[in-house]
């Protein structure tokens, strides 16, 4: 009875968590990849050509787009251009503005089916850490969970990152269970997680030297090893446990393999044809050193040709992105970007109960006599094994690589962290318990404080310790802040009256389309450039909406220009701002190239300007709002700049 009643707990908190997070979006506009998300899983329900957007992975843009099929959204024809080079964003502007289709419908829909993810981890949190740490620890660990802003902002966008988190926890589970004791049953789940989670993120393939390790450590633990399926108790040597391990590892591997085959229709080809419609000889030389094993697999046909295409993609994308943290840029990124991101992002509350269930753990093992240690410490290390692993390999390549986008990349390492927070239930029984529990309430309470004060811009989330969201923009851009999100309440607040006949500039970033929401503004350089109308003018005074990524220049169409002005910069101005000025005499004609170098160069000079000064206000914390006079634009484009001055 007592275990049942845990269980409604759970379910309430669980249904809880999807209404906040269902209403906290109502009002988002389209993020960044949603559109590509949406449009590619949709694709492949309705046509089985699996050409775009493969990187992502099929199960979540798959299973997000299913409700279209129910009432039959109008996808563009397929006889155009960008279908035919398999380029999702063209098809998905007219898939969200130009079909007739109901934009919020799609999105409600999609990002509801999303949230499935989210609740199911929910779920085998609650499940792993009540295992672990009884009723008390499962619930801190689903608590945890579903306060965390990071989790809220993604569990309702229609993207790949929930449903990563999901299957990365889930097959570490499974492998873990079938390592303690093989068997069919053991093994079948294994295959079925470690399959789903190959279809959903081409980051994977780090299960690999995870599932490595875990039969390293079974291996060497004292416990003989159980085989069930032969009723084998004969393993007990480190070297016989190994081998019969390595073995379930590679029947597990065979499975799997077949899994992909199998939710490919068994099929090489993603046209269904024997055509190749990605670009292979220009993919492969830019990622030469992945080249030497996807070249031959796609000769060879090992594995589908849409998944081996997006694992290229995403290597190829990984291998150098410009990036901003704490005002620094850097095209590789930097090892301490993940650690910082997440000291940053995560309430501190939260931060204090992981640290405590560290301490606590430890503390407890050396207060062990020590004969009891190594016992103890041998229960513990066979029973969070997964755990460890995950966390461990997954920070170690995060901290090593070079995509430093976001904190939502960490997701996957979430579950494992919060089912350990829960210890701080389990290994407290020594403490004086009417000291320890009102303090775990108090600090779980604060967690929901920090958490319920950002709704519903959940994105923009920041800590007290790091400014807080209203400093965010200072801190880190992209997903970690600024995803396009807030385009309805832009709109809302141009069309206040104290607004009215103000001149509006905006410069977005992201997919959403804001003429669509009724944003009437000059656009500004942003993310997708080139399909902004050229409309040679000169900027005045009036409302300057720039979007926080945009604002640090992350999204400049020439490299060099991402980062703070400098004198070359200013230099290749004035001579481009001279230019423009011969070019206005009637014999001479302002080309759309000439005039976009130029309009490149002049938001960076104004966005050098504006980095200066503090916003006026903010929209969401992702769209920051200047309210500038005429001699205020003068001053951006003319006088001298901060930036420029501190150049030695």
């Amino acid at each position: 009875m007592r275990r049942a009643v845990w269980l409604a707990v759970a379910g309430v908190v669980l249904a809880a968590f999807s209404l906040l997070a269902d209403h906290s979006v109502a009002d988002k506009s389209t993020t960044f990849d949603e559109m590509a998300h949406l449009t590619a899983g949709y694709s492949y329900w309705l046509t089985g050509d699996y050409r775009l957007h493969s990187g992502n992975g099929r199960l979540p843009q798959q299973w997000d787009a299913f409700p279209l099929t129910r009432y039959a959204a109008r996808f563009p024809a397929l006889d155009g251009g960008a279908w035919q080079r398999a380029d999702v964003f063209p098809m998905g502007y007219r898939f969200f503005y130009e079909e007739g289709n109901d934009l919020a419908r799609m999105l409600r829909s999609g990002r509801r089916a999303n949230l499935l993810f989210a609740v199911l981890l929910g779920a085998l949190i609650f499940a792993w850490s009540l295992t672990l740490f009884g009723p008390g620890g499962a619930t801190l660990s689903l608590l945890l969970f579903v306060l965390d802003p990071n989790v809220i902002a993604h569990a309702r966008l229609i993207t790949s990152d929930m449903a990563a988190a999901l299957t990365f926890t889930a097959a570490l589970a499974a492998v873990g269970w079938c390592v303690e004791r093989p068997g069919p049953l053991r093994a079948g789940v294994a295959t079925l997680g470690l399959t789903a989670l190959a279809l959903s993120k081409p980051s994977w393939i780090l299960v690999l030297p995870m599932i490595g390790i875990l039969i390293v450590v079974r291996s060497l633990l004292p416990e003989p090893l159980e085989v069930r399926a032969w009723r084998w108790h004969g393993a007990t040597t480190p070297l016989r446990k190994l081998i019969v391990l390595a073995i379930v590892a590679i029947i597990l591997a065979a499975l799997v393999w077949v899994g992909i085959w199998a939710a490919h229709g068994f099929r090489y080809h993603s046209v269904g044809m024997e055509t190749d419609v990605h670009d292979w000889a220009r993919l492969l030389p830019e990622i030469p050193s992945a080249a030497r094993l996807l070249d031959p697999a796609h000769r060879n046909h090992w594995l589908p040709e849409s998944y081996l295409w997006g694992i290229g993609f995403v290597l190829r994308h990984a291998q150098s992105r410009q990036t901003f943290l704490l005002g620094s840029y850097s095209s590789h990124g930097w090892w301490y970007f993940f650690p910082l991101a997440f000291l940053m992002k995560t309430p501190v509350a939260a931060l204090a109960l992981l640290v405590s269930a560290v301490g606590i753990g430890w503390l407890r093992l050396r207060g062990c006599d020590p004969r009891e240690r190594r016992a103890w410490a041998s229960r513990w290390m066979r029973r969070l094994a997964p755990l460890l692993v995950l966390l461990v390999v997954y920070w170690l390549v995060a901290i090593s690589g070079s995509l430093n986008i976001g904190v939502r990349h960490l997701l996957p390492t979430y579950g494992a962290m919060y089912i350990l927070a829960g210890a701080n239930a389990r290994w407290i029984t020594r403490a004086p318990r009417r000291a320890v529990w009102p303090a775990l309430a108090l600090l779980v309470g604060l967690v929901g404080v920090e958490s319920l004060r950002i709704h519903p811009h959940y994105l923009a989330f920041f800590n007290v310790l790091a400014g807080g969201p209203a400093r965010g923009y200072t801190r880190l851009v992209d997903s970690n802040l600024d995803w396009g999100q807030d385009l309805p309440g832009l709109a809302r607040r141009l069309g206040q009256s104290d607004l009215a006949g103000t001149p509006a500039y905006l410069s977005y970033f992201g997919t959403g389309r804001p003429s669509y929401y009724g944003i009437q503004a000059r656009e500004l350089p942003g993310f997708f450039d080139l399909r902004r109308e050229v409309v040679p003018d000169l900027l005045g005074g009036g409302t300057y909406c720039v979007s926080a990524t945009n604002l640090q220049t992350l999204t400049s169409p020439f490299p060099h220009l991402r980062g703070p002005w400098n004198l070359e910069h200013e230099t290749t101005f004035r001579r481009l701002q001279h230019a423009m000025q011969r070019a206005r005499q009637p014999a001479a004609a302002i080309s759309p190239e000439m005039w976009r170098t130029f309009e490149a160069f002049r938001f960076a000079r104004l966005t050098s300007y504006l980095r200066q000064r503090k916003p006026d206000e903010s929209i969401g914390y992702s769209i920051l709002i200047f309210h500038l006079s005429d001699a205020e634009v003068a001053q951006a484009m003319d006088g001298p700049l901060a930036e420029l001055q501190a150049v030695p």
